[in-house]
């Protein structure tokens, strides 16, 4: 509050050349098309809120509610490295998605940053995983018993990420009542899962509850929008990267042993023939280079 008040303190002068009149058809149309995006924000709050809620309330005797809470809140801050990443990236691309929808080869651009977008939450998820020996030690050694979830929560949010660039097609478009849809049904999906197996799977539940959660919302966006702001997204080389990413993981796993040095050296290996992958792909390094060159000529 007394930040919020400080901040108004500083523009008074410039609230002061402001003439201020009200416009009811504009105002009429602000409402109509942010009304649904305030509607699906409170759903998608619920989305990552109500499963604590939830644990708290549907938890069998048997487990100790609170110690399963920590052990969940632990493991999911470990993903917060992806979690910064697309936070990072939705700030960057509102403003550059609403500025160049409208110029030539705009859908070509976008269908790029999903592209792009996806190796990089791959990168960091490969990151976390192939070294969570080393990262598991950010978290108290008695919440690792949960580091399990950890791949579970950190693809469910590359899959929310996926998500937020998709969901643009409705905000583009004005199409905004097509969010209540997508992220309530997503929301529905998340308590009922929760629900229903949270007293059998504790914890556990609740991370694979995201995971298709966010799978249902990203299927349901992804034909809605090829239908009302078609997009033609490069989908068989992003299904190629996330399944050789997802199999890097898998190979990992199966090679795994208790000896430290082992494991940082294989997934050192693991993590680079990723990288090389996407680069001999995609060409990244000339890519970014090239985008560099035009920033500055």
């Amino acid at each position: 509050m007394i930040s919020s008040i400080f901040i108004c303190f500083l523009l008074l002068a410039e609230l002061k050349k402001a003439v201020i009149r009200f416009n009811f058809s504009l105002y009429r149309n602000i409402l109509r098309y942010s009304f649904p995006l305030l509607i699906a924000g409170l759903a998608g709050i619920l989305n990552e809120t109500i499963d604590r809620i939830l644990l708290r309330h549907f938890l069998s005797s048997g487990y100790d509610k609170l110690y399963e809470i920590g052990i969940y809140g632990a493991n999911y801050k470990i993903a917060v490295l992806m979690t910064i990443f697309i936070q990072m990236f939705r700030f960057a691309a509102d403003p550059f998605f609403f500025s160049n929808y409208k110029k030539e080869k705009s859908n070509k651009v976008f269908a790029n940053i999903l592209k792009y977008f996806v190796i990089f939450c791959l990168i960091i998820f490969l990151f976390i995983v192939l070294y969570i020996d080393i990262i598991k030690y950010f978290i108290s050694p008695r919440f690792h018993e949960g580091l399990s979830i950890v791949p579970v929560v950190l693809f469910a949010n590359i899959l929310l990420g996926v998500l937020f660039n998709i969901n643009f097609w409705y905000k583009l478009s004005g199409r905004t009542k097509f969010a209540v849809v997508i992220i309530g049904t997503g929301a529905v999906i998340n308590i009922i899962i929760n629900v229903m197996f949270i007293p059998y799977y504790s914890y556990k539940a609740c991370a694979f509850a995201h995971l298709i959660c966010n799978s249902v919302m990203l299927i349901l966006s992804y034909f809605l929008g090829r239908r009302y702001y078609r997009i033609d997204y490069d989908i068989k080389r992003i299904i190629l990267y996330i399944l050789v990413g997802l199999s890097i993981y898998f190979i990992n796993t199966l090679i795994k042993t208790e000896i430290l040095i082992y494991n940082i050296i294989i997934g050192t290996i693991l993590f680079l023939s990723f990288i090389y992958f996407v680069e001999k792909k995609e060409k990244l390094i000339s890519v970014f280079l090239k985008g560099y060159e035009d920033k500055n000529s």
